[in-house]
């Protein structure tokens, strides 16, 4: 007994303590993702195991990984399809909330997709294809999809996208609007090898294109083709259903049914036989012996409606698949096996509301197939398709009004895009134009500037000519008429003589000066001390020689232009200088600076001759009136100048100080510069 007690106290303490560990161990994203996979398996499957999954994903996030954004929105969209896929669209509705206003993740975008297209699905099998309509056409307009990444989430998405746009147009719009779906099928047919995900998805796939190929067919449009590819489609389905890891009831059912819609369809064809024994030996591996004769819908139908019930997690699919075996039924006038359907629609308690065009139809067979019911149940059949017909049509009012809006809105946008584009290149134009015209203007106002410079500098020219001609008959004139006297003296002859030359060469410097291509303006520091050494170098002097008091001082000129200047000013001076006994008197030459803004300086050259009046010296720079016999030194002097202040703009000038029997003070102005090393 002792040794029971000890054993059995053993086996609580080993237990309590994997239970204490158990809690104590964290729980990993790897656990979380572990519970998301299989739920996302199983969605067709077991969606109650898929909802079990993801609940505990929740769970174990909210306990242990509140940070885990990534696995709390990945459970969500797989608890809203669990809802979805057993018609529990109310809980499936409050899951993709959630996921619609969880913060972005990492995968947020192909997340938030996912459950757009979820809440599209539900829309649709409400009959609210308008604002199913409206989710597909906000997707597709935001480009949610369009930037495609090659992973499981992407491809999902992206194939659901395509499966619930067939959907729309195949089934809840009967066909109005197939036109719609081709460039879709197109799309799906170019782009099919890249929508890798899971088997489910595949199958899921392949029968909305079977129905969409067979829908095509009421379009007239290569029916043959159209209905092997359905068939095709739905064989594609049972081959892979036939392995067993991958075996689905709710697929299979809804594969079963596919086939019968095509097989009691009136686009089969002889061409289309071999398609069908096909199919039925694909049948049997899964046991089911089926011929291709015209009985072969009607055992398919009952064999869809039989794997359906067994499933049992769809109420919304078996409704559909009781509305499709009753309705061929009735077709091919099996009254009792029509009966049979519709009273299992009648046992089965279905919600009302779980599929309103489904139950349109069924209450519309029970009305008019004289299903034995009392008048009471046959007022309230027909008060519920009453209120499900206006239902549906309602809906499908709202449908085309909206894509009529939204195609109004398109072309709106459309047109306003072009009309920004047209507009856009018309100012683009303009603006060209604008340029082209604004940099013409500026040429023909630079060529019209250039002209008017032309035109003055030829007047210039003409004047400087006229003024030449008038200043040499001037100067020369009394030269000439002296030396004509023969009772002139060599030494009187000889002073004229020189005095005639140094006007020829004051005449050969304006010329230069003058005329185009003569001397230019070379402006450059200059030295004035350098200057004043070259000058009385080359002064003509009359036996007495300037006073040049040294300097330091520089200026910015033509160093040429300045020595010629300086050079007619000193000889000018000498001519009109009055003999004294102190020779270094009779004419001074310096510089200094002057007081201003901008740093200028004073040039003066001073003589002690006979000085002018003020009639002298007012015109005494003119070319156009000659004063005395200063001529041409003065006028070159006061173009030089000009040239100065014309390429400095600092301000140069020449000025003119006499006082009759003092003398005369020129100055002159330059731009100071600082001292050359």
């Amino acid at each position: 007994m002792r040794v029971l007690v000890i054993a059995v106290s053993a086996v609580l303490l080993f237990a309590a303590c994997d239970r204490v560990g158990a809690v104590m161990t964290p729980i990993s994203r790897a656990t979380v993702d572990g519970l998301n996979r299989e739920a996302f398996l199983c969605r067709y499957s077991e969606p109650d195991r898929a909802q079990e999954c993801a609940l505990a994903a929740l769970e174990y996030i909210d306990d242990s990984l509140p940070d885990y954004d990534e696995g709390r929105v990945r459970a969500w969209n797989n608890l809203a399809f669990s809802y979805y896929m057993m018609s529990q669209y109310v809980d499936a509705g409050s899951c993709i909330d959630s996921v619609l206003q969880y913060p972005v993740t990492r995968y947020g975008d192909a997340e938030r997709v996912i459950a757009l297209l979820l809440a599209a699905r539900i829309e649709q099998r409400n009959c609210e294809i308008a604002e199913s309509y409206q989710l597909l056409y906000d997707i597709e307009r935001e480009g949610l999809l369009r930037h495609h990444r090659d992973d499981l989430l992407h491809n999902y998405a992206l194939t659901e996208y395509y499966i619930t746009m067939l959907a729309l147009n195949y089934h809840y719009r009967d066909g109005e609007t197939t036109e719609d779906i081709r460039p879709v099928l197109a799309e799906i047919e170019g782009r099919r090898s890249e929508l890798r995900c899971d088997y489910a998805q595949d199958m899921a796939l392949n029968y909305a294109l079977a129905n969409s190929y067979l829908h095509l067919c009421s379009q007239g449009d290569d029916n043959t083709g159209n209905v092997r590819k359905a068939l095709a489609a739905c064989g594609d389905n049972l081959l892979l259903l036939a392995d067993s890891a991958h075996f689905c009831r709710f697929q299979f059912a809804n594969t079963l049914e596919m086939v019968s819609d095509i097989v009691s369809s009136p686009y089969i064809g002889d061409s289309c036989r071999y398609f069908v024994d096909t199919l039925c030996e694909l049948l049997s591996l899964y046991g089911i012996q089926a011929v291709a004769d015209s009985t072969l819908p009607a055992f398919l139908y009952d064999e869809a409606q039989r794997q359906m019930a067994v499933y049992g997690w769809s109420p919304y699919a078996e409704v559909r698949t009781l509305a499709a075996a009753a309705s061929y039924s009735l077709s091919c006038g099996d009254t009792a096996t029509a009966y049979g359907y519709l009273g299992a629609f009648l046992d089965g308690d279905y919600q009302q509301g779980i599929a309103p065009k489904q139950e349109l139809r069924l209450y519309d067979m029970l009305l008019v197939s004289g299903f034995p019911a009392t008048a009471t149940e046959r007022r309230d059949w027909h008060a519920r398709a009453m209120e499900s017909q206006q239902f549906v049509r309602w809906n499908e009012d709202a449908d085309f009004l909206r894509r009529m809006d939204l195609d109004n809105a398109e072309r709106r946008a459309h047109s306003l895009a072009m009309f920004a584009i047209v507009t856009g290149v018309l100012v683009l134009l303009l603006a060209v134009a604008l340029l082209l015209l604004w940099r013409r203007t500026r040429q023909l106002h630079a060529e019209t500037r250039a002209l008017q410079l032309a035109k003055k500098q030829d007047v210039e020219r003409i004047a400087n000519v006229e003024s030449c001609l008038s200043v040499m008959r001037h100067d020369i004139t009394p030269f000439v008429a002296y030396l004509q006297n023969k009772k002139l003296s060599p030494a009187l002859r000889d002073e004229a003589l020189q005095q005639l030359i140094r006007t020829f060469d004051n005449i050969k410097q304006w010329t230069n000066l003058s005329i185009p291509n003569g001397l230019r303006f070379r402006p450059s520091q200059v030295r004035l001390q350098e200057l004043f050494d070259h000058v009385q170098a080359q002064v003509c002097s009359t036996g007495c020689k300037p006073t040049f008091v040294p300097t330091s001082l520089c200026v910015e000129g033509d160093a040429l232009l300045l020595e010629i200047l300086l050079r007619n000013l000193v000889n000018n001076a000498l001519l009109h200088a009055f003999p004294t006994s102190s020779e270094s008197n009779r004419l001074v030459v310096s510089a200094s600076d002057e007081e201003g803004k901008v740093p200028m300086v004073l040039l003066q050259v001073a003589d002690n001759g006979c000085g002018m009046d003020g009639e002298t010296l007012e015109n005494l720079f003119r070319a156009d009136k000659p004063s005395g016999s200063h001529g041409f030194g003065l006028i070159l002097c006061r173009y030089i100048i000009k040239l100065h202040d014309d390429n400095t703009v600092r301000g140069c000038r020449i000025t003119a100080e006499s006082t009759q029997g003092s003398g005369t003070t020129f100055n002159v102005v330059l731009k100071k510069c600082k001292p050359l090393n």
